[in-house]
């Protein structure tokens, strides 16, 4: 049982035994007495018993749920789902967001010197420690493409702070990747990522065909996010971001104006 339906449950319980007292106090006052200990603990039994057999029984599916779409969907892409009472459907909204967009610079080059077995173990240790800190931060990782991440900040949670949160997160994954740099786990190799960043409106929800779709976004602030970190290549930059994010993040961080760009 979800905490919100356990708060109920427990509210409703509380509330029929507030209401039993008053009624005996009530008839006291008037010369009847009314037994008031047993329906008191009966109603007490009974909200924990309807508790129970709900976390027993009634929520195991919620339970299922959550275990098989916590490695694919952000925790509140699944409360959406549960409270809403039925399956997730195709569809969108516009809503305002910061998208991150980052690549490792060379990771081809890289990969050509590496065993399979040990590339995916070097991947899923970069790709765990990014990914901690885009959601430490507030944001959704919406896929991964390659050594590619596409993170998204302000969905599908509300955050007025998209933009700063994003930047933030962008100048953690460097100085976490440069103390990597110095670990066992990635064998010697000096890795550096290239981080774009971009707030606009994008479409966000449910997108692809009637049996099988994502949770992602779509919109020029993506495709703006990903030609930003190309750029970065010509300016020997780690993050670059448009002048959209720069200004929304206000005096919260020091920014270099780098050049006009046509993207």
């Amino acid at each position: 049982m979800s905490p919100r339906r356990r708060s109920a449950a427990s509210s409703a319980g509380l509330g029929l035994a507030a209401a039993l007292t008053a009624i005996g106090t009530v008839a006291l006052q008037h010369g009847l007495a009314l037994p008031l200990v047993g329906p008191t603990l009966a109603a007490l039994a009974a909200t924990g018993g309807t508790i129970g057999w709900r976390l027993v029984a009634a929520d195991r599916e919620e339970r299922f749920l959550r275990r098989s779409f916590a490695l694919y969907l952000a925790p509140q892409v699944i409360d959406r789902m549960i409270d809403a009472d039925a399956p997730p459907a195709l569809g969108g909204e516009m809503r305002d967001v910061t998208v991150f967009f980052s690549d490792i610079a060379g990771f081809s080059s890289i990969a050509e010197t590496m065993t399979p077995a040990a590339l995916v173990a070097w991947m899923n240790t970069y790709l765990s420690e990014m990914t901690e800190i885009v959601e430490g931060c507030g944001g959704y990782v919406d896929k991964y493409i390659g050594d590619s991440i596409v993170a998204v900040f302000g969905a599908p949670a509300n955050d007025p702070d998209h933009a700063t949160h994003a930047v933030r997160a962008a100048l953690r994954c460097c100085d976490r990747l440069a103390a990597l740099n110095g670990t066992a786990a990635f064998a010697g190799h000096r890795l550096s990522h290239r981080i774009g960043l971009n707030s606009g409106e994008a479409l966000v929800g449910n997108i692809g065909s009637r049996r099988r779709f994502n949770y992602t976004v779509m919109s020029d602030a993506v495709n703006l996010a990903s030609r930003l970190e190309g750029a970065n290549k010509y300016f020997s930059t780690a993050i670059m971001a448009s002048e959209t994010t720069v200004e929304r993040t206000g005096d919260a961080f020091a920014w270099r104006e780098l050049d006009a760009i046509r993207t």
